[in-house]
């Protein structure tokens, strides 16, 4: 950095003078010499900029194999960013290879701490790119690999019902039913009953009508404080005395009309 303000200074002190102090060759090599400590400045400026907000600016510019470069730079340094470096790698290793990209490697090497981010994001992103199976398979392990976690039941209910919104069912099922199994008193309980009732009614494989009424039965009856507070309640007894049809109940529910 101190070359490049000396160079600047000189620089700036011969621009302002009306003769500059040298001619012929040592014109010549005081020029090289300034540009030399000018790179030289610069390049030590780029150096303190970490490897990790280089592998930021170069992903922005579409410099893929420079940004994996900064990246896994960033893995071997010992610093919060070496996380950040991760989730970065993860993004790009699925957004390339999908189910098939070695993802497991990065989410095993991060800090206890920063691990319960990296297993949601590569959830969200497998369930993108359609691979149920290994969605699941995180998903399902997400509680019992981060047990304190007071956000666990959340990330089930989340992906679920971004499962359901992608058409993915099984999964979406599969995710609330594990939701009320584990957590049957978590105040999403109740969301995770009218969503199971969504996904019987939906046309599919799975359609079934008489077991859609049977868990909003079961809703109606429920007495846990989930249930009996519910905002879902009024529209699931209007179904049920035949004031009002299911898609009424699921638009009323901020779904889309089916």
């Amino acid at each position: 950095m101190s070359g490049a303000v000396t160079a600047k200074t000189l620089l700036g002190h011969f621009a302002q003078s009306r003769r500059f102090p040298f001619s012929g060759a040592s014109a010549i090599l005081c020029a090289i010499i300034l540009a030399g400590l000018f790179h030289a400045g610069l390049s030590a400026q780029e150096d303190q900029v970490s490897a990790y907000r280089q592998g930021v600016f170069h992903r922005s510019l579409g410099h893929k194999e420079v940004a994996l470069q900064y990246f896994n730079e960033a893995l071997q340094q010992d610093s919060g960013e070496a996380d950040l470096a991760r989730l970065a790698l993860l993004e790009m290793r699925l957004e390339e290879k999908g189910p098939q990209a070695n993802y497991r490697e990065l989410l095993a090497g991060s800090s206890p701490e920063f691990q319960p981010v990296l297993y949601k994001r590569a959830g969200f992103m497998l369930l993108d790119a359609g691979a149920s199976v290994p969605a699941l398979e995180l998903l399902l392990e997400y509680p019992d690999r981060f047990p304190q976690d007071p956000a666990a039941a959340d990330v089930l209910y989340q992906t679920g019902r971004y499962a359901q919104s992608l058409g993915n069912r099984y999964v979406s099922a599969t995710l609330f039913y594990d939701l009320l199994d584990r957590y049957p008193d978590s105040e999403l309980a109740d969301d995770a009953f009218i969503l199971l009732a969504r996904h019987y009614y939906l046309p599919g494989p799975d359609r079934n009508m008489d077991r859609c009424r049977d868990i909003l039965l079961h809703f109606a009856a429920e007495n846990r404080p989930a249930f009996r507070q519910s905002p879902h309640r009024p529209a699931v007894q209007a179904y049920l005395t035949g004031k009002s049809d299911l898609n009424d109940l699921f638009s009323s529910l901020y779904f889309p009309s089916l």
